[in-house]
């Protein structure tokens, strides 16, 4: 942001009508010329370049041929020049005839807010918001907001999270802190939500080393990977008719009413993690390997899903060549197209929908940016999860956006109160 300040500043003050009409008479005779004019009794000759910029003109604007005492001439170049008296432009100090750049950093006291740093340029100034701020019409305001903190901490590399129903899910996979717990973000008075222990050893969220897909429909959790699970009242249930061997979800999942769409995995034969496959929740059945085509640009491990109206958006993750890579699955012509490659690298990406588009933020390089759906292109402007955190996940839904890890306090949750 530049802005250029008022600046303290002396100059000559200008006639004012009341000193025109009742001071002393005085008849001064003025005759036209071209491109000049004459007055006072003795006719002297004023050039004038312009009817705004003469010096005997009315309101010169600065800068004149004239010279001479009390002519504009005399004004630096910084100064504004009206009825023969030299005034420092906004953003300069002086008497007009001499005018120095004011420092606005120094001299005006928050000059540029709490929010920002100021830097000072000649005539103005140049604010730049803080890391987790940026510009709006009243200055810098805060990209998050601090929702809630628990007393808890992520100690696992890569939390699960999910959303659904008014609450956010997440867990910690850890086997020296496991926990599983939900954040009800709608209530009036939001809170934590103790929701059970996590799924036991033998069927834990992934053992093959890969993280297992996560997904929420409505009220109920679902986790993908070497063993399909769900939580239900009575604790955490297997998924019927779940065959690791040919429906293991390791990349990414998204959800489309009752139907969760399930990326990454085994395609009956190999781990070649292209693979797509349904399950409908509601129904309790698994669409087959094969039925949906298969992500055409190679493995697809720790990439991002998220599912808008009539698509599902996929970023970035192990693909071949790129951890940038986007691409779009239309989900009524059920085909694949690429899209332009993210601003940055993305192993565990997270996707989520936004009213314009879809967000996509890393959680180890602490950054977020924003696919236009209108234009097919991404925002210039990047930003950042909130400040002093770590273990970022981000989620959402096209009405809010929350990013939940570890803080100094514990876990916290922010949601996204304004968009770069």
């Amino acid at each position: 942001m530049r802005y250029a300040a008022p600046s303290m500043r002396t100059s000559f003050a200008p006639l004012s009508l009341a000193a025109l009409f009742f001071a002393a008479p005085t008849f001064l005779a003025c005759t036209n010329l071209l491109g000049s004019f004459t007055e006072g009794a003795g006719g002297a000759t004023v050039t004038s370049t312009s009817a705004m910029t003469g010096t005997g003109g009315a309101g010169g604007a600065g800068g004149s041929t004239a010279t001479g005492a009390g002519s504009c001439g005399e004004c630096s170049t910084n100064a504004t020049c009206m009825n023969l008296a030299c005034s420092c432009k906004m953003g300069y100090a002086g008497d007009g005839k001499t005018c120095n750049d004011v420092d606005e950093c120094a001299t005006i006291s928050g000059f540029c807010g709490a929010d920002a740093t100021c830097s000072n340029t000649d005539g103005g100034a140049d604010c730049t918001c803080l890391p987790g701020f940026t510009e709006s019409p009243s200055g810098c305001t805060a990209i998050w907001k601090l929702e809630k903190t628990l007393s808890q901490k992520f100690t696992a590399g890569y939390p699960h999270v999910g959303i659904g129903n008014g609450r956010i899910f997440f867990g910690n996979d850890d086997p020296a802190s496991p926990f599983f717990s939900s954040y009800s973000y709608a209530l009036p008075a939001p809170v934590f939500n103790k929701e059970g222990p996590m799924p036991t050893s033998s069927n834990e969220f992934c053992a093959c080393g890969l993280r297992a897909t996560f997904s929420v429909v409505g009220d109920a959790p679902y986790v993908f990977g070497k063993y399909g699970q769900y939580l239900a009242a009575s604790g955490w249930q297997p998924v019927p008719t779940y065959v690791a061997a040919v429906m293991r979800g390791e990349a990414s999942s998204a959800v489309v009413g009752s139907v969760i769409y399930i990326l990454g995995g085994h395609n009956g034969s190999s781990m070649d993690q292209s693979t797509m496959f349904t399950y409908d929740a509601k129904m309790g059945v698994f669409g087959l390997p094969g039925d949906l085509p298969a992500y055409p640009w190679g493995t697809v491990s720790g990439a991002g899903m998220t599912a808008t109206a009539d698509a599902l958006y996929v970023a970035g993750g192990t693909t071949k060549g790129s951890q940038q890579r986007a691409a779009k699955f239309d989900l009524g012509t059920k085909t694949w197209s690429m899209l332009p490659d993210m601003p940055f690298e993305g192993f565990r990406a997270d996707l989520v929908p936004s009213p314009d588009g879809v967000l996509v933020g890393d959680g180890q390089s602490k950054r977020l940016a924003r696919y236009l759906i209108s234009t097919g292109e991404w925002s210039k402007a990047t930003f950042t999860f909130p400040p002093d955190g770590d273990n970022w996940r981000l989620v959402g839904t096209s009405k809010a956006t929350y990013a939940i890890g570890n803080v100094v306090g514990g876990i916290a949750v922010f949601r996204l109160a304004n968009l770069p």
